[in-house]
Parts: structure tokens; sequence; C-alpha cells
């Protein structure tokens, strides 16, 4: 999942995030690179690979691209 700021543009996103699950509900959304866009939902499955610093940076990103629900499972 491609999180755009200002542009669309491929080189212009630095925010690339892999949710456990996503969903999304407009699949002109997705191309040829994925899926680029805020999702609807978006959710994380706690394991013990996952850290604190690595969940809290990812609702940071999550926040800041305004997507409508994320959960940790």
């Amino acid at each position: 999942m491609r999180l755009p700021q200002r542009s669309k543009e491929d080189k212009q996103i630095i925010n690339v995030l892999q949710p456990n699950v996503c969903a999304t509900c407009d699949p002109a959304k997705i191309n040829k690179h994925g899926y680029i866009g805020v999702p609807n939902i978006a959710a994380e499955i706690l394991s013990s690979g996952n850290k604190k610093k690595e969940l809290k940076n990812k609702y940071e990103i999550y926040e800041e691209a305004d997507v409508l629900e994320y959960r940790i499972l």
C-alpha cells in the first residue's frame, strides 16, 4: 500500500506500508505497482516480531494519511 502525500508519482511516494489486512472499496486505486491511496480499513496482527516502535510508527503514518479505521489485533 502506497500512501501519497502530495503527488501520486511513484518516485515521490515515501510512505509504503504492508498491513496484515487491508480493505478498500475503490478498485480504481489498484495499478500494476499495487495499491495507491488510503484504504478504508487497515489492520496489524500482533506477533512476537512486532515491536511497539514499529506499531507506533505505522499508526502515526496511518493517522496522517486519514485512514478511516486502523486496528491492532
